[in-house]
């Protein structure tokens, strides 16, 4: 969804807006495919779905999805806050929804256990993903294979 079309909404950028009739009228709901720039605020296409984010790096996106493939940490649903440019995404293997922004990550953030990962991407791989996992109570840790 991108906004509403027409008079007398109340809010055409919202989902969850009122509509105030005072005659018969026509709406539209107008919807623009989300892009991966729509993901990942200011990553550029580089081509065959592909695209590259300078705090984020590469990943795979096809037009109107939320899913991307993330290389190296892999498949993972994404949802973007336009305010923070915040960007919170679900991996499976980290126990779920994990929060992060530009000047935050390889940092982020472990919802479902808040507590703190660092993601070391420049001794992952595909196939072996390297994560320090800091303890919620303290800055200790241990570092963990996925």
């Amino acid at each position: 969804f991108s906004y509403w079309n027409a008079n007398g909404i109340e809010d055409s950028n919202s989902t969850g807006t009122r509509i105030f009739l005072t005659a018969s009228s026509s709406i539209t709901a107008v919807f623009v495919p989300i892009t991966g720039a729509d993901l990942l605020s200011g990553s550029e296409a580089l081509g065959n779905s592909w695209w590259y984010s300078d705090w984020f790096g590469p990943f795979w996106h096809r037009p109107g999805d939320k899913w991307i493939y993330h290389s190296p940490l892999g498949w993972m649903y994404v949802i973007q806050d336009q305010e923070t440019l915040g960007v919170w995404f679900y991996l499976e293997y980290l126990s779920g929804w994990q929060w992060t922004k530009p000047d935050v990550f390889p940092y982020f953030r472990t919802h479902s256990e808040a507590r703190w990962s660092y993601f070391n991407k420049d001794k992952s791989t595909q196939a072996t993903r390297l994560f320090f996992i800091y303890n919620a109570e303290d800055s200790n840790g241990e570092w963990k294979q996925h």
